[in-house]
């Protein structure tokens, strides 16, 4: 696919996404006693696995046009529409999560991540405190480039958490 191995050339950072599955299959290992007889496990750690390259890679996504978005997420059902302002967006489900990316000058601009529950959000509180520099209980930045960081907020409103990120050029 395009977009994963421009994630790889512009955004060395994602092979981070790497090296945390690894960890996180070395753990279950350990926990489990190495005892794959037990299907639940492997398939426990097959959604983990891809739930987690699917949110460290997202990001990425940040700053590419829609068709390279729409590639790479074209197994998934996405939608499009405008925001009050005409502020041209789409959207699609994934895991547990609504993601939704908005566009500028038809570049994605910023994004928003729903999780549907408190355990994904708290899954995203982790990984961004594992890929990014905590700002506060709320904020992270992640340096993904010498030139590009994205600004990732937590935002409490009307009773819905969601994420927003956000990239910043230098």
């Amino acid at each position: 696919m395009r977009g994963s191995n421009l994630f790889v050339r512009r955004f060395p950072n994602t092979l981070k996404a790497t090296s945390y599955i690894q960890s996180l299959a070395d753990f279950v290992l350990t926990a489990t006693g190495a005892c794959w007889r037990n299907i639940s496990t492997m398939k426990f750690l097959f959604i983990i696995c891809c739930t987690l390259i699917g949110i460290t890679a997202r990001g990425q996504m940040l700053g590419l046009d829609e068709g390279a978005i729409r590639e790479d997420f074209s197994s998934l059902d996405i939608k499009s529409s405008r925001t009050s302002d005409n502020v041209y967006y789409m959207y699609f489900k994934q895991n547990s999560s609504t993601i939704a990316y908005y566009f500028q000058d038809g570049i994605s601009d910023y994004e928003k991540i729903i999780p549907d529950d408190v355990s994904s959000l708290n899954e995203y509180v982790r990984l961004f405190n594992k890929v990014g520099v905590a700002i506060s209980n709320t904020e992270w930045k992640e340096y993904v480039s010498g030139k590009e960081i994205i600004i990732i907020d937590l935002i409490y409103e009307d009773g819905t958490s969601y994420f927003y990120l956000k990239l910043e050029k230098q």
